[in-house]
């Protein structure tokens, strides 16, 4: 392999991040929007859906989201890598849950705290997913 293409592939491990990240976000508020366009007019206050309904809706949609980004950052990422890639496994699947945990700590808010703990089984799972192929290729 060139130099070029390891360091294209390495530029595009971080790039790829971001662009998980900025996609899933976009899927979700485009969810979210949707959700909302279903809701009657007399149970829209403020801007926002209060039926009964809605709640449940927007937390399945952001456990997913962040089941989505945690394991699409740690794959994405370590398959892209040209070596190293539990290292950059290791990293994917630290970075939602220390994105999460980051704004747990500093503002205190205890919803972050269930997606938080979604992020930190689904990172490991990627990363263990990673660690055992990584394993099995080293083998043979």
């Amino acid at each position: 392999m060139s130099t070029m293409v390891k360091f294209l592939r390495w530029l595009l491990v971080p790039v790829s991040a971001v662009a998980v990240l900025v996609s899933g976000a976009a899927v979700g508020r485009w969810f979210v929007t949707q959700a909302d366009s279903r809701c009657d007019s007399a149970n829209m206050i403020g801007g926002a859906c209060v039926e009964s309904w809605q709640t449940g809706l927007i937390e399945n949609t952001i456990y997913v989201a962040v089941i989505l980004a945690a394991l699409g950052i740690t794959l994405i990422s370590a398959a892209i890598a040209p070596s190293f890639k539990r290292a950059v496994a290791l990293l994917g699947a630290l970075l939602v849950p220390g994105l999460l945990g980051l704004v747990y700590y500093r503002f205190g808010w205890t919803d972050f705290l269930p997606p938080l703990i979604v992020a930190i089984v689904a990172g490991a799972g990627g990363f263990f997913w990673v660690w055992s192929r990584s394993k099995k290729h080293a083998v043979s």
